[in-house]
């Protein structure tokens, strides 16, 4: 009967110490779980991210090289003076207008964001780092330009300017009785943009 007794009491207490041990494996088999489904649920957010990339890096691919260069030209990396003043100067010559004067103000300081810079390489799970990228600014590049010739070939110079790949906008017009008759001294302030 010791014996039974003994046995008994073993079975039981080797019962109730399998189930508190079996209760924190438990617990923390839940945890992991948890831990598992979440991760998971990232795993598909970052796959879904990845395939929306893949799928904008395929669009950008299939933009010419020539339209690239358009872009560029609209809204160039720098201000590209000298590269504006040359295509200005050929517009004037072109119109038949004599160049008086050019002024270029100072560089203006940032006007507006372009937009975020997106980062190269395929994120992997357990190694992200998102950092976030100084965004572009578009500034203007400021200038003055003082034309003399008729009114005919200045209007023809504006037209021309406004169809100028580069962004250029141009405002204050004032004019003066020129030297000959016919002819006026049209000064122009206007700018153009650059990254």
């Amino acid at each position: 009967m010791t014996r039974s007794f003994i046995t008994i009491i073993l079975l039981v207490a080797a019962s109730l110490l399998s189930i508190f041990y079996i209760r924190s494996q438990w617990t923390q088999f839940s945890l992991l779980r948890t831990e598992v489904e979440k991760l998971n649920t990232i795993s598909a957010e970052l796959d879904e991210i990845i395939a929306k990339r893949d799928s904008l890096l395929s669009a950008v691919n299939t933009i010419s090289k020539s339209d690239l260069d358009r872009l560029d030209q609209a809204l160039p990396m720098g201000p590209r003076a000298a590269d504006f003043l040359v295509t200005l100067e050929q517009v004037v010559l072109h119109h038949n207008l004599s160049i008086k004067r050019i002024d270029v103000s100072s560089l203006s300081n940032t006007v507006s964001p372009v937009g975020a810079q997106s980062a190269s390489g395929s994120p992997m799970p357990g190694a992200i780092a998102l950092a976030p990228k100084p965004q572009a600014k578009i500034a203007e590049f400021p200038i003055t330009l003082t034309v003399t010739g008729s009114y005919e070939s200045f209007k023809n110079f504006l037209r021309e300017t406004e169809s100028l790949l580069r962004i250029t906008t141009m405002s204050d017009i004032t004019f003066t009785a020129g030297e000959k008759s016919n002819t006026f001294d049209f000064t122009v302030r206007g700018k153009t943009y650059y990254q």
